[in-house]
């Protein structure tokens, strides 16, 4: 029997050595190297020799992925290669975000800021709006006038840079009154307000306080004929009791009643920079007579006082009367158009004696007869301060009338005037 096992061997050196010449790179291997039976020296010479065609025939893709990881990477281009070595690396998008995001720096080696290389929002810088301040208060005056929903007024605009707002008659309401109020908060430059007849009512009386009480440069404040009634009685005097500029004071023709009286009261009573305070054409009686004659003996800081045309006869009257007997301020009291009779001129006779300070009086139409005339005539005789009388429309004789002219002639005889 033929000897297999040799003749196989003999074939399997001669594929090796054939397959190595082709492949220009491999080498001889004899059947003395491998040992064992000739089996497994096959096997053996055909793993090894396939190992060897799969690196010959992966040189040329290393190659190439060799100078592919060399390359220095274009803006955005990302390598999956590591670092030691040119085998492929698989990694999750995370971790090739993280591998490969492009580091820059100063030139210095410092490593700038890692989003200066992108597009991004947080880069837009916020110009603020700085808020100029504005002295003149027009602008704060036309935001006040647009959240009270009112028209703004030219002459408020033309005017709240000077010392005087004179507005009569303008119907401005409350809301006109609040609109105006906010920029005089601040304002430095307005001495003199005037808002006579623009029924402001309690409401805009309760606006204007509120600024007076910050207001320090306002001294001269016109709030005739606004209808304020008990509410903004109550307002203004609890502004006279903070405020310390006001000199002047025009509350007429505010509905004014007896009880109101208590509001000034107190007002007068705590305010010491008021100088003249008109509260006529209201409608004080005798109980808001009584009242205001405590006022009028108590304050120290009036010098003029108007309380023509409301009601004030009888006890009220009396009490007015009195209060001026106490009083050491006020120069000039005008109590014309009350109807104090004659009883009211008693006890203004009366005042006459003791008051050393009244230098102007007018009694005019307060329903006085030559009874009362006469009476008034001896206070005269004694007072040497009083240097105007008015006395005109009562209802005097001419008896009357020489009795009050001879009581005094060397006071009154340039002076008096009996209209």
């Amino acid at each position: 029997m033929p000897n297999t096992d040799g003749e196989e061997s003999e074939m399997v050196k001669e594929m090796i050595q054939s397959s190595g010449d082709t492949r220009g790179g491999g080498e001889n291997v004899s059947t003395t190297e491998y040992g064992g039976n000739g089996r497994d020296n096959v096997a053996t010479s055909r793993e090894e020799g396939q190992s060897q065609m799969d690196r010959n025939l992966t040189d040329p893709i290393n190659t190439q992925l060799k100078s592919a990881h060399m390359k220095t990477p274009e803006p955005g281009e990302h390598t999956p290669f590591s670092d030691e070595g040119d085998e492929l690396l698989s990694f999750s998008p995370s971790e090739m975000s993280e591998r490969h995001t492009p580091v820059l720096t100063d030139g210095k080696g410092d490593v700038e800021d890692d989003d200066s290389g992108w597009d991004t929002d947080l880069d837009i810088e916020t110009e603020e709006t700085k808020e100029v301040y504005d002295a003149t208060g027009k602008n704060v005056y036309m935001q006040a006038c647009k959240d009270a929903g009112v028209v703004p007024v030219s002459h408020i605009l033309r005017h709240i840079t000077t010392n005087k707002i004179i507005m009569k008659h303008h119907g401005l309401g409350p809301a006109g009154a609040k609109a105006i109020a906010v920029p005089l908060v601040t304002n430095t430059t307005v001495l003199t307000l005037d808002l006579e007849d623009n029924w402001i009512e309690g409401d805009g009386a309760s606006y204007l306080a509120d600024m007076l009480k910050e207001n320090c440069y306002i001294s001269d404040l016109n709030l005739a004929e606004n209808r304020m009634g008990s509410k903004g009685a109550k307002a203004m005097s609890d502004m006279l009791v903070d405020n310390t500029s006001i000199r002047k004071l025009n509350l007429a023709g505010n509905n004014f009643k007896d009880r109101d009286a208590e509001y000034f009261l107190e007002a007068v009573k705590n305010n010491y920079r008021i100088r003249d305070l008109n509260l006529s054409h209201n409608e004080f009686a005798e109980i808001g007579g009584e009242i205001l004659g405590a006022a009028i003996a108590a304050t120290e800081s009036l010098s003029h006082l108007n309380l023509s045309w409301n009601h004030l006869r009888r006890k009220g009257a009396i009490a007015v009367c009195r209060g001026m007997a106490e009083n050491l301020s006020i120069k000039e009291l005008n109590l014309s158009w009350n109807g104090l009779g004659n009883e009211g001129s008693l006890a203004m006779a009366e005042t006459l004696k003791f008051n050393s300070t009244l230098q102007e009086l007018d009694m005019t139409n307060n329903r006085i007869t030559n009874e009362g005339a006469l009476v008034m005539s001896k206070g005269l005789e004694v007072n040497d301060s009083l240097k105007v009388l008015r006395f005109g429309y009562n209802p005097l004789t001419a008896a009357g009338a020489m009795a009050l002219l001879l009581s005094n002639q060397e006071q009154f005889k340039q002076c008096i005037r009996a209209t």
